[in-house]
C-alpha cells in the first residue's frame, strides 16, 4: 500500500484537510439551505418591496445628510418599480 503523497514518517502533514469534517457539510446546509433559502428569498422579493439599503442606521444617517431629497426621489422611484413588477408577476401567474 503506497503512502499518502503528503506524508513524513508516515505521518500526514496535511492531517487536518484529510480529515472529514461533518460539522461542513450542516454549517453550510443549514447557511445555504441547500439553495432553497436562496429562492425562497428571491420568491419573497419578486412580490415584497426590498429596500434601497437593509441597514436601519445607514437609512437615517441619509435621510440626515444633504442627500435626503435624492434619497426620498430614489425610494420612491424604487416602490414605483417594485410595484410595476409586482403588477406585471401577478398578472402573468393568472
Amino acid at each position: 500500500m503506497r503512502d499518502h503523497p503528503a506524508t513524513i514518517r508516515g505521518q500526514c502533514v496535511l492531517a487536518r484537510a484529510c480529515r472529514p469534517r461533518p460539522y461542513c457539510a450542516v454549517a453550510t446546509e443549514i447557511v445555504l439551505g441547500g439553495g432553497r433559502f436562496g429562492v425562497l428569498v428571491f420568491v419573497f422579493y419578486q412580490f415584497e418591496p426590498a429596500p434601497l439599503n437593509f441597514n436601519p442606521k445607514a437609512i437615517a444617517a441619509v435621510h440626515n445628510s444633504e442627500s435626503a431629497a435624492a434619497f426620498s426621489q430614489l425610494e420612491t422611484e424604487n416602490r414605483s418599480t417594485q410595484n410595476d413588477i409586482k403588477t406585471l408577476l401577478l398578472n402573468a401567474i393568472d
